[in-house]
Order: C-alpha cells, then sequence, then structure tokens
C-alpha cells in the first residue's frame, strides 16, 4: 500500500498516509461525506484562519481544521481529516479501492507539514521523506 491508496473498513473509506517504523502503527485520514458535517468542519477552519494567530487556541481548534477538500473523482467534495491518523484500528490488510489524485495527495502532504503541534511526529517524518525531491 502506498501513500494516497483508499480503502474501506466498517463501511468508511480511509486514505493510506504512512506506516511508522515499528511496522505496526499505521496512519490514515478519514473521508467525511456527511455534507453537514463538512459545513461544520470548513466554518471551524475559516473562523479558525480568520482568527489573529495569538488568538488562536492552537491545539484542539488547529487538530478539527486539519482536513482537506477533495477533488477526487469519487469523493468530490468530500474531506479527508487528519485528526488522530493513527486511531482509526484499520489495518492495510484491507480492501483498497483506489486512490486520490495529485492535487489531492499534494494538500495532504501540505496539509500535514503545516500541522507539526498537532500530528504524530512519525507522520510528519514519513511525510517530509516522501515529499523531499529525488537528487
Amino acid at each position: 500500500m502506498k501513500f494516497g491508496d483508499i480503502i474501506t473498513h466498517n463501511d468508511n473509506f480511509y486514505i493510506f498516509l504512512a506506516q511508522k517504523d515499528d511496522g505496526q502503527t499505521y496512519y490514515f485520514a478519514k473521508i467525511i461525506s456527511d455534507k453537514e458535517s463538512i459545513k461544520k468542519l470548513t466554518t471551524a477552519k475559516e473562523n479558525y484562519r480568520a482568527e489573529p494567530r495569538a488568538a488562536r487556541r492552537e491545539s484542539i481548534l488547529q487538530l478539527l481544521t486539519c482536513f482537506v477538500v477533495l477533488t477526487s473523482d469519487d469523493f468530490n467534495g468530500d474531506v479527508a481529516h487528519l485528526g488522530n491518523p493513527d486511531s482509526h484500528l484499520v489495518a492495510p490488510v484491507d480492501y483498497v479501492v483506489g486512490a486520490i489524485n495529485i492535487d489531492d495527495a499534494e494538500e495532504i502532504k501540505q496539509e500535514i507539514l503545516e500541522n507539526p503541534h498537532v500530528l504524530p511526529p512519525a507522520l510528519l517524518k514519513a511525510i517530509r521523506e516522501i515529499s523531499e525531491p529525488l537528487l
């Protein structure tokens, strides 16, 4: 399984992000399709970004607003939520049903790298490694 693969697990869709060096921990973004939830998330993110930097509540709200609106064909307009990416109890043995497009992949990488204070260090390390240009 590689970054950007989409799997299905317990009637939900997830995007594979990375595997921790321990070989046991996997990071996934949960795809949220519920329009009301998406509206609440996007409103929270807009409000969060509008606040002066010094006034932001960095941890919980930053984690809540850590997502990307997808443009991939089957998930256009859905959200890939990055909060608690290691807590979904999903393993790569689940069925791969597709992959996100390149634009979504780049947006997710950027969102992860822009949120180092709320996402796991091992995930950040893995994303940095796959984001480095080949020499």
